[in-house]
Protein backbone atom coordinates (compact mmCIF):
# COMPACT_ATOMS: atom_id res chain seq x y z
CA UNK A 1 0.00 0.00 0.00
CA UNK A 2 0.96 3.59 -0.70
CA UNK A 3 4.39 2.35 -3.51
CA UNK A 4 3.60 4.64 -5.62
CA UNK A 5 1.50 7.88 -4.83
CA UNK A 6 1.98 8.04 -1.55
CA UNK A 7 4.46 6.91 1.35
CA UNK A 8 4.58 3.19 2.27
CA UNK A 9 1.65 2.36 5.00
CA UNK A 10 3.65 1.57 7.89
CA UNK A 11 0.75 0.60 10.55
CA UNK A 12 -0.07 -3.39 10.10
CA UNK A 13 -3.13 -3.43 8.82
CA UNK A 14 -5.69 -6.47 9.06
CA UNK A 15 -7.92 -7.45 5.97
CA UNK A 16 -11.44 -8.55 6.59
CA UNK A 17 -13.41 -10.46 3.74
CA UNK A 18 -16.70 -11.47 4.29
CA UNK A 19 -18.58 -13.36 0.83
CA UNK A 20 -22.07 -12.31 0.03
CA UNK A 21 -24.41 -12.62 -2.25
CA UNK A 22 -21.89 -14.45 -4.63
CA UNK A 23 -19.16 -11.43 -4.41
CA UNK A 24 -16.20 -11.42 -2.10
CA UNK A 25 -16.16 -7.73 -0.32
CA UNK A 26 -13.00 -7.37 1.29
CA UNK A 27 -11.93 -4.46 3.87
CA UNK A 28 -9.05 -3.03 5.77
CA UNK A 29 -8.80 -2.07 9.30
CA UNK A 30 -6.21 -1.49 11.88
CA UNK A 31 -8.10 -3.86 14.25
CA UNK A 32 -5.66 -6.57 14.16
CA UNK A 33 -7.66 -8.96 16.79
CA UNK A 34 -10.45 -10.88 15.39
CA UNK A 35 -11.97 -10.82 18.49
CA UNK A 36 -13.18 -7.84 19.31
CA UNK A 37 -14.04 -6.69 15.24
CA UNK A 38 -14.87 -9.88 13.16
CA UNK A 39 -14.55 -9.86 9.43
CA UNK A 40 -18.40 -9.57 9.38
CA UNK A 41 -17.88 -6.36 12.07
CA UNK A 42 -15.43 -4.80 9.52
CA UNK A 43 -17.51 -4.97 6.16
CA UNK A 44 -20.55 -3.69 8.32
CA UNK A 45 -19.16 -0.61 9.81
CA UNK A 46 -17.86 0.02 6.02
CA UNK A 47 -21.29 0.14 4.61
CA UNK A 48 -22.72 1.86 7.26
CA UNK A 49 -19.77 4.58 6.39
CA UNK A 50 -20.44 4.00 2.75
CA UNK A 51 -24.15 5.00 3.51
CA UNK A 52 -23.09 8.29 5.08
CA UNK A 53 -20.67 9.10 1.81
CA UNK A 54 -23.96 8.05 -0.79
CA UNK A 55 -25.95 10.90 1.56
CA UNK A 56 -23.98 13.28 1.38
CA UNK A 57 -22.95 12.64 -2.23
CA UNK A 58 -26.17 14.61 -4.18
CA UNK A 59 -26.57 17.66 -2.01
CA UNK A 60 -22.67 18.30 -2.58
CA UNK A 61 -23.00 17.49 -6.35
CA UNK A 62 -26.56 19.73 -6.39
CA UNK A 63 -24.48 22.75 -4.49
CA UNK A 64 -21.73 22.46 -6.39
CA UNK A 65 -19.19 21.22 -3.18
CA UNK A 66 -18.00 17.78 -5.17
CA UNK A 67 -14.98 19.78 -6.32
CA UNK A 68 -14.10 21.26 -2.51
CA UNK A 69 -11.16 19.43 -1.12
CA UNK A 70 -9.96 20.87 1.88
CA UNK A 71 -8.85 20.02 5.38
CA UNK A 72 -9.93 23.32 7.08
CA UNK A 73 -12.46 22.94 9.73
CA UNK A 74 -14.33 25.95 9.05
CA UNK A 75 -14.71 24.91 5.39
CA UNK A 76 -15.68 20.89 6.38
CA UNK A 77 -17.99 22.61 9.06
CA UNK A 78 -19.40 24.38 5.86
CA UNK A 79 -20.05 21.67 3.58
CA UNK A 80 -21.78 19.65 6.41
CA UNK A 81 -24.34 22.26 7.23
CA UNK A 82 -24.95 23.04 3.81
CA UNK A 83 -25.71 19.17 3.14
CA UNK A 84 -28.01 19.11 6.13
CA UNK A 85 -29.63 21.87 5.48
CA UNK A 86 -29.90 21.33 1.42
CA UNK A 87 -31.23 17.53 2.59
CA UNK A 88 -33.64 19.10 5.27
CA UNK A 89 -34.98 21.15 2.59
CA UNK A 90 -35.43 18.30 -0.39
CA UNK A 91 -37.00 15.91 2.48
CA UNK A 92 -39.62 18.64 3.60
CA UNK A 93 -40.51 18.94 -0.10
CA UNK A 94 -40.71 15.33 -0.96
CA UNK A 95 -43.35 14.84 2.16
CA UNK A 96 -45.13 18.04 0.82
CA UNK A 97 -45.54 16.57 -3.04
CA UNK A 98 -46.62 13.30 -1.46
CA UNK A 99 -49.21 14.92 0.72
CA UNK A 100 -51.39 16.25 -2.40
Amino acid sequence: MGLYRSPPCTPPLRLGAVLGQGTWYRYLTNVLAPQPLSARQVCERYRRRWRIEEACALPKRVLDLASWWTGATHAVQWQLYATLIFSAVRLTVCQQVAAV
